[in-house]
C-alpha cells in the first residue's frame, strides 16, 4: 500500500492524515503517563517522544486545549480519573474506544 493510499483511507475513517493522528497519539500517551503518575511534569516528557518541553507544551495544547499545568491541577479531574482507569484495568490506549 503507498503512503497516499494509506492516508485517504485514514482521512476517511478518521477524519485525519496518518501524520496528525501520529502526533495525536504520542500526546495522548504521555498525557496518559502524567495522569497515571508516570512522569511527573513536561520536563520528563523531553527527549522521549518529544525534543524539548516546550515542544510537549505546544503539542499538548494544540490537542487538549490546556496546558500541562492545567491538565494536572484540576481542570481534567474526569478525564484523568477515566485514564487511570483504563489503564488500571489493562486497555492497550488509555484514549481507546475498545481495548
Amino acid at each position: 500500500m503507498s503512503q497516499r493510499q494509506a492516508t485517504r483511507i485514514a482521512l476517511a475513517a478518521h477524519g485525519a492524515p496518518l501524520k496528525v493522528l501520529a502526533r495525536k497519539h504520542r500526546v495522548l500517551r504521555s498525557a496518559a503517563a502524567l495522569a497515571c503518575g508516570q512522569a511527573t511534569g513536561p520536563g520528563d516528557m523531553a527527549g522521549g517522544d518529544f525534543y524539548d518541553q516546550s515542544h510537549f507544551i505546544r503539542e499538548l495544547r494544540h490537542f487538549l486545549g490546556m496546558t500541562p499545568s492545567a491538565y494536572l491541577n484540576d481542570a481534567a479531574d474526569v478525564a484523568r480519573a477515566l485514564m487511570r482507569q483504563r489503564w488500571q484495568a489493562g486497555a492497550r490506549h488509555p484514549f481507546a474506544i475498545w481495548s
